[in-house]
């Protein structure tokens, strides 16, 4: 009897150690420093930018659109949270849509950090480029905006109709929106100073290369009147002495 009871004893005690063993292998480890950081949870919120293009004009403005931002629990996002950097300049911004200008050319790095009513955050980012002429037309695409308010309009177009092309308008420095007086001889001289260079080059060219018979031709002119002369003087004496 006392050996039954010694063998009953001894097999309790080993279910009560394996027991415990098992439940030490499947405990979540609470308290330990080796845990992955939370990504996103039950109730958290899920910060969203409503997408942008990979690359926009410089000079252009667009919506920074957060307002797809959710809580996981149907819960209330009440912060939004904008940080957008050019190099190492830093613009922020505390709203759902925040209306923002790509006025230099580089690359923008935009964060969306959203908070939700329980003080529970989560991030997103995206990232534009913002160029000098998207659309190679050898026009900066902020003074395409700036004056045509598109930048459809190519370098050979007349945008005002005026007889200059809009890259001419451009390089001119005048406002393709706006009639422009036809060029005087003054702008085409500065227009063309080229071509008035060159054909002074050519006057004096010429000038130069026939100067020597010119020359040759005026001493030959001048030896007859002087010939023509000495005879006349000597028809007159011969008058004289008859």
């Amino acid at each position: 009897m006392k050996g039954i009871c010694c063998r009953t004893a001894a097999a309790l005690v080993f279910a009560a150690t394996l027991t415990a063993c098992v439940l030490s292998t499947f405990q979540s480890p609470v308290a330990s420093n080796d845990l992955p950081a939370r990504v996103s949870a039950v109730g958290d919120p899920v910060a969203v930018i409503t997408p942008l293009p990979d690359y926009v004009s410089n000079g252009s403005w667009y919506d920074l659109n957060g307002t797809s931002s959710y809580d996981t629990n149907g819960g209330l996002i009440k912060d939004w949270y904008w940080e957008i950097s050019l190099g190492t300049t830093v613009e922020t911004s505390h709203a759902s849509l925040h209306r923002y200008l790509f006025k230099e050319v580089g690359l923008y790095k935009i964060n969306l950090t959203v908070t939700d009513s329980q003080n529970q955050s989560n991030r997103s980012f995206t990232a534009v480029v913002a160029v000098l002429d998207k659309d190679g037309d050898n026009m900066p695409d902020w003074w395409e905006l700036n004056y045509m308010e598109t930048v459809n309009e190519s370098g050979t177009g007349d945008f005002d109709s005026d007889g200059y092309t809009n890259l001419e308008e451009y390089a001119r420095g005048t406002d393709p929106g706006e009639l422009d007086p036809q060029p005087g001889f003054v702008d085409e001289m500065v227009d063309h100073w080229y071509v008035f260079v060159l054909a002074a080059a050519v006057i004096v060219g010429i000038i130069l290369a026939i100067w020597p018979f010119l020359k040759r031709r005026r001493k030959v002119t001048e030896k007859k009147k002087i010939a023509a002369a000495i005879a006349i003087d000597r028809a007159l004496e011969q008058e004289e002495h008859k």
